[in-house]
């Protein structure tokens, strides 16, 4: 009797953890990269702004796990978690989260201004957190999505 009462004492925290762990995962937005090369996916908060004067080179390559998404890969990005309205709210004044998609070799091979100047981006996806919600918090890049803009 000791030992099970020792032995739930030892399990239940786990459980609670688990069911936290879950919970907290909903909240966050899934990508799923439907394309046959690796992609860096990258928020922003300033829409209509495209500029992407809020970011940098070294902020994406220094940041492979919150960014990174392999090909034909799918994970949970950004750390934020974007699905919970109030963090919306305070994130995007415009209610519109855009999601820049750069292609690896892109980043990795050519100057950050270049890339910049030319808008050298695979796609530009905006959101409104309407959209996120009917979308379950999941975000699909596809082939048939390629272009520049919207």
């Amino acid at each position: 009797m000791r030992a099970a009462n020792f032995l739930l004492v030892l399990v239940m925290p786990l459980l609670a953890f688990k069911c936290i762990d879950k919970k907290m995962r909903n909240n966050f937005i899934e990508v799923s990269n439907g394309f046959s090369q690796n992609v860096y996916c990258v928020p922003s908060f300033n829409y209509p702004d495209t500029t992407l004067s809020f970011l940098s080179k070294n902020q994406i390559l220094g940041n492979d796990s919150i960014y990174f998404l392999p090909s034909l890969g799918k994970k949970e990005l950004f750390y934020i978690p974007l699905c919970e309205e109030a963090t919306w709210k305070r994130l995007n004044p415009n209610d519109t989260l855009q999601i820049f998609v750069f292609d690896e070799k892109m980043i990795k091979g050519k100057s950050w201004d270049y890339i910049v100047k030319n808008r050298m981006y695979v796609k530009r996806l905006s959101f409104t957190f309407k959209e996120i919600q009917q979308n379950e918090c999941k975000i699909m890049l596809n082939p048939n999505c390629l272009g520049k803009e919207k």
